[in-house]
């Protein structure tokens, strides 16, 4: 028969997903590498807002990969959060 298995064509939201992901994966080294690099020389220096934020979106990238294995529909509203808020940054 033609019923649903594993050998299905994905779904409409399955490639969606699949394409965040594959945007946000490459993201998530490189932020945290040039987070960790401003770190190095500022180690005593108080955060300004901006770096609170680009804290944050780092964090909700690495949320959001780790719940794409477990939870597509959670890793997806986390990554719409992200990306709302690299907006944000970016207009700072």
């Amino acid at each position: 028969g033609t019923g649903a298995g594993l050998f299905s064509q994905p779904d409409e939201s399955t490639a969606m997903h699949n394409k965040v992901i594959r945007l946000l994966k490459p993201s998530i080294g490189m932020t945290c590498y040039i987070h960790k690099i401003k770190g190095m020389f500022g180690l005593f220096k108080k955060k300004s807002e901006k770096e609170k934020l680009e804290d944050r979106y780092d964090a909700l990238i690495k949320k959001s990969y780790g719940l794409s294995h477990t939870n597509r529909a959670e890793s997806d509203k986390v990554a719409a959060e992200a990306a709302a808020l690299l907006k944000k940054i970016e207009e700072l």
